[in-house]
């Protein structure tokens, strides 16, 4: 668990399925 990432999406994250009772988002580096 990556505690320095929390569960709040960045502006260029997006929304991804919860995994293991956590939610986790994909983030796409521009």
């Amino acid at each position: 668990m990556d505690r320095e990432k929390s569960h709040v999406p960045d502006p260029e994250c997006s929304e991804k399925e919860p995994r293991s009772g956590s939610r986790m988002f994909l983030c796409i580096a521009k």
